[in-house]
């Protein structure tokens, strides 16, 4: 197994071309990393948060994570924006509790940024998972990058998402959520928006199709290898012209067909 070191991350990502002053969308898996130079996990989260700042520089630059809570759908366990810890993912966690961090404000799909932008990335954020002013409606027009570690872009693209509920795809609707929230100290009751599939028909999501048409149109994701992993970057602004592009020709191109039990036709 492969080792890899603080070292290796800031020059995998200065040769991704990402500097000081960048905001960067990180989504990972470290257990597909292999070894990293200290086997402690405080040690291996630091490790990685270092190598982000040195890069970006946190007074400039801004890292973003999604901090999701989706274990809390159709429950009754009150959401806390500040205590709640994300399920997807040991850095996720640790950058949502750094000082100075902001979390958006979502029961289920919240994101969180550290950094010069942080505010403006996560804060006073629509009530929707996905669609115009949520984090990722933010990152695309603020210009970010998007970095992958140990999972491969195909897997954990989010902006998918946002592009369903922007092309106004006939698999997916809107859900209201009405959930408890712990917040001001006080608990309330607070509504919120998903973007859910039909359970009930035979959707099979698959991106192959949407990455091969956006890779015919020009769209490009650079790959580099870290410790026995994997690290991919592309641009989101990029991949959202790209990927509408292939919306607007065939609405159901993140999938692996088209289905077949439409029970959203009239």
């Amino acid at each position: 197994m492969t080792q890899y070191s603080h070292r290796d991350l800031v020059e995998l990502y200065r040769g991704f071309g990402i500097s000081r002053g960048d905001i960067v969308s990180l989504k990972t898996d470290l257990t597909r990393l292999g070894m990293y130079e200290k086997p402690a996990k405080n040690e291996i989260l630091e490790g990685h948060f270092r190598a982000l700042d040195e890069v970006l520089d946190f007074d400039r630059g801004t890292v973003v994570v999604a901090t999701s809570t989706t274990n809390l759908c159709n429950t009754d366990i009150p959401y806390d924006p500040i205590r709640s810890p994300s399920i997807v993912g040991l850095l996720t966690e640790y950058i949502r509790s750094q000082a100075g961090s902001v979390r958006s404000y979502h029961a289920f799909e919240s994101y969180t940024a550290l950094g010069r932008h942080a505010g403006e990335l996560c804060g006073d954020v629509s009530k929707y998972s996905y669609g115009l002013d949520t984090p990722e409606d933010r990152l695309i027009n603020m210009g970010a990058k998007c970095v992958t570690l140990g999972v491969g872009a195909k897997r954990c693209c989010s902006t998918v998402h946002h592009m369903e509920i922007l092309s106004a795809v006939p698999y997916r609707y809107v859900k209201e959520c009405d959930h408890p929230v712990q917040k001001n100290d006080e608990l309330v009751v607070d509504r919120f928006f998903r973007h859910v599939w039909y359970l009930d028909s035979d959707i099979r999501k698959n991106t192959d199709r949407l990455f091969a048409r956006m890779d015919a149109t020009g769209f490009r994701i650079a790959t580099a290898v870290i410790g026995s992993g994997h690290a991919q970057c592309y641009s989101m602004p990029e991949l959202f012209e790209h990927g509408m592009a292939a919306f607007r020709t065939d609405p159901y191109i993140p999938l692996e067909y088209e289905p077949r039990k439409k029970v959203w036709t009239i």
